[in-house]
């Protein structure tokens, strides 16, 4: 069991001891929940970047980590589901993010996985939470790679690589 982060108890006295901190951060979460709807690009890069600039000052909570998930794994543009993965290890909780991960990190899809870009950004991200349940997952992406040399055109060697330095990274964290 993790130990509860210290900013997510901070954050939820300063909710109770303010009411209107509540009323604020339900506001943001309903504007951020409609600019990730917009069928504009800049629109929703916009507004997974505010997550991550929220990310990097806190952990973030459930509910975000809500919003952002449905984006990871079905936005019309590879691109938003690249910057989502930069966002989805700040969440407070790991577990609410590995699995999302990890289903995104088998999207083979010339297209939804943006030539292999999608799952590389997983590979990062799953790096990043150092979790040793991502280790045999990338293991299988990099499977897949060497298994289809001729996968993702250009980008194919690139892809390797990233899967190679990350499962290094993660049998590393594991040892610790």
């Amino acid at each position: 069991m993790k130990a509860f982060p210290l900013a997510a108890f901070l954050g939820a006295l300063l909710v109770c001891s303010d009411p209107r901190a509540s009323w604020a951060a339900d506001q943001n979460l309903n504007e951020l929940r409609q600019e990730l709807a917009s069928t504009n690009y800049e629109t929703r890069v916009a507004a997974v970047t505010e997550m991550l600039h929220l990310g990097e000052k806190r952990p973030l909570n459930k509910e975000e980590i809500d919003l952002l998930l449905p984006h990871l794994k079905s936005d019309s543009d590879w691109r938003i589901k690249c910057r989502v993965t930069l966002v989805l290890p700040r969440a407070a909780n790991s577990d609410w993010v590995l699995q999302p991960l990890i289903s995104a990190l088998q999207d083979r899809d010339e297209n939804s996985s943006g030539g292999g870009n999608v799952p590389s950004y997983v590979c990062g991200a799953l790096a990043r939470l150092a979790d040793s349940r991502g280790l045999q997952p990338v293991e299988a992406w990099l499977h897949y790679l060497e298994s289809h040399p001729k996968a993702y055109g250009n980008l194919h060697e690139s892809l390797v690589k990233k899967a190679q330095k990350v499962i290094g990274e993660l049998k590393t964290k594991s040892k610790k």
